[in-house]
């Protein structure tokens, strides 16, 4: 599996933001974590470089958060911190 030089700061700083938010972790948390634009361009939420060649251009294209308790899904089509979370129930 490829993974993007920038994967493993990325991973590094959302648990550093989620720790920041311990025992407070709700779906306004986890937008805030997945819409995180530090260190662009190889922040959590990416957006093409424009610097780059089109083939090597990067971007989140949706964001998905769950809640085992509720079980529950918010699904973003588009990038988090531009696109609408939708909710998505288990059906019993």
């Amino acid at each position: 599996m490829w993974l993007a030089p920038s994967s493993l700061f990325r991973a590094r700083r959302a648990r550093r933001l989620m720790l920041g938010q311990a025992g407070q972790i709700d779906l306004a948390a986890n937008r805030a974590v997945t819409s995180d634009h530090l260190s662009v361009p190889s922040s959590i939420c990416m957006h093409p470089d424009p610097a780059l060649p089109p083939d090597r251009r990067n971007m989140t294209v949706a964001s998905a958060v769950v809640d085992l308790t509720a079980c529950r899904l918010w699904v973003t089509d588009g990038p988090p911190c531009e696109a609408e979370y939708h909710s998505y129930d288990r059906q019993a």
